[in-house]
């Protein structure tokens, strides 16, 4: 039986098809993906600032309305406090159900082909995948301490940090991973046969959307999103890039709350070209790491056919 939601008629992927370009990629889905992926980075500009504001809202209210609202909302945006962290996260997270909607409405293509190209979250490369980004991405980024301090200094509220860390972080991580690797990059494989249009395409728009920075950090970041798009055509879903985003995010607040403050990292604007030489070669000993294993165990990097 045919799948729908909302009365739309949903249309799975066609037999071979690898990840981007899973969505159909007739002329009216190619207008309508145009649409959508504005519609998506709109929906993101705002949608995920007033979930922040939301949840911010909400604590404040149920914990007595301390002082002016803009005041103890201040917090979401430089992550000063736990609860402006965890706001912001959960904020983030709504990119999963804008990625949900934006499919549905732009290409007729259920939720579940967003992960991969089973049409479900393969938890076996989530597990070796999140080994490997231990291994490769915590390890540079130790290794470029040598030399610094390592007297730790817990900052305030530490263990509560902790907790909106161990809560938020994965969750915020995966649904990045969901919107510009998922949503967007299958949504420029409709504009284009060839898998690097989405992949530096997406990989641009997520490196834009990290606001103010030099050029060292920006260039790292673009770069994670070209190992990442990589990675999801070389391993048929995002799988590999989630284990890689929440490591590298969770890894680099623990670092922050431990020897700086969390405030410090998550209002960062530059870094130099050591730190974007350390942070991109372990971006790339991941990705290739990762592309050899999952070829080595065959996960699958096509569509079986209409399911």
């Amino acid at each position: 039986m045919p799948e729908a939601v909302a009365g739309i008629l949903l249309r799975p992927p066609a037999k071979g098809q690898l990840y981007h370009r899973m969505f159909p990629a007739d002329g009216v889905e190619r207008v309508r993906a145009v649409g959508t992926i504005v519609l998506g980075l709109l929906l993101f500009t705002v949608g995920a600032s007033l979930v922040a504001l939301a949840v911010m809202g909400a604590v404040w209210f149920l914990s007595g309305q301390p002082g002016q609202f803009q005041t103890f909302v201040a917090p979401v945006s430089t992550f000063s406090t736990p609860w402006g962290m965890a706001a912001a996260q959960v904020g983030l997270a709504s990119l999963i159900p804008i990625a949900m909607v934006c499919g549905v409405l732009g290409n007729q293509a259920a939720p579940r082909w967003l992960w991969s190209v089973v049409g479900r979250p393969r938890w076996g490369i989530v597990a070796w995948a999140s080994g490997v980004a231990v291994l490769t991405i915590v390890g540079p980024a130790l290794i470029s301490r040598i030399g610094q301090s390592w007297d730790a200094r817990p900052q305030d509220n530490f263990w509560w940090f902790m907790l909106a860390v161990a809560l938020t972080s994965p969750l915020q991580a995966a649904a990045e991973e969901v919107f510009f690797r998922g949503y967007l990059q299958q949504a420029l494989g409709t504009l284009a046969a060839s898998p690097w249009v989405s992949v530096v395409g997406s990989a641009a728009i997520f490196a834009f959307y990290h606001g103010v920075q030099n050029l060292p950090l920006f260039l790292a970041r673009f770069a994670f999103g070209l190992l990442a798009g990589w990675l999801v055509i070389r391993t048929g879903g995002l799988e590999a890039g989630i284990a890689a985003h929440v490591v590298n995010n969770v890894a680099a607040f623990v670092l922050a709350g431990l020897f700086d403050t969390i405030s410090g990292a998550r209002t960062k604007t530059d870094i130099g070209w050591s730190d974007f030489a350390w942070m991109t070669g372990g971006y790339a000993l991941f990705a290739l790491l990762a592309a050899v294993i999952a070829w080595k165990v065959g996960s699958r990097t096509r569509t079986a056919g209409s399911v």
